[in-house]
């Protein structure tokens, strides 16, 4: 059965297809992941290093990056009282990231997500400033970009550094860790974020 793309998803009623794409597919996509505190963690693979890199890469999307249907699960047993607390990941792949890992054929074909948001197409058309305004981390490559998140400081900081281990254990470098926490504008439902430049979107 095929999956439609032009109407609401009823996931808790979801067919086996729907189910099998929730399933593969990361969460903070269909919704936002709603933590109040998150960590970004951009890094550099080691080009020398392809099979602990691609291992890495297995690890934190088999054993750490939270899918679509699971993100579905919590915010069910959030409404039905659960504290909310459990931890929130999700990976994020630069082109530059795919070419390193030896997986240039998987990578999505859009032309702007390869030549990347340094390039000079993507800074006209965005209205960025110059790249050598950006601030530095973001100015060099970056493959990747895993985010953290939890509902308590502690626990972001917690899962941040393991995420930071498994990173640096394969030999790879971390360009830098950019964190956040969610505020609730004064008589508004508008959040204060982040916003940053990089070369990296989900997939």
């Amino acid at each position: 059965m095929s999956i439609r793309l032009d109407a609401p998803l009823a996931w808790k009623r979801a067919t086996a297809d729907e189910l099998k794409m929730l399933e593969c597919l990361q969460g903070n996509i269909l919704k936002a992941h709603g933590r109040e505190h998150t960590a970004n963690i951009f890094f550099k693979l080691d080009p020398t290093k392809l099979l602990e890199s691609r291992r890495m890469v297995r690890q934190l999307a088999n054993e750490h990056v939270t899918s679509a249907h699971r993100q579905l699960l919590e915010v069910e047993s959030f409404k039905q009282g659960d504290s909310g607390n459990s931890p929130f990941v999700h990976l994020a792949l630069s082109f530059k990231g795919y070419q390193v890992l030896g997986a240039t054929p998987a990578a999505p074909a859009d032309q702007d997500f390869r030549v990347g948001m340094r390039d000079a197409s993507s800074v006209t058309a965005l209205n960025d400033p110059a790249v050598t305004q950006w601030e530095a981390p973001f100015q060099t490559d970056i493959h990747g970009m895993v985010l953290a998140a939890q509902k308590t400081e502690s626990g972001t900081a917690a899962l941040t550094k393991s995420l930071l281990e498994l990173i640096e254990g394969a030999g790879g470098t971390i360009v830098h860790v950019q964190t956040a926490r969610r505020y609730a504008m004064p008589q508004a439902s508008a959040l204060r974020i982040s916003v940053m430049s990089m070369d990296a979107v989900s997939h």
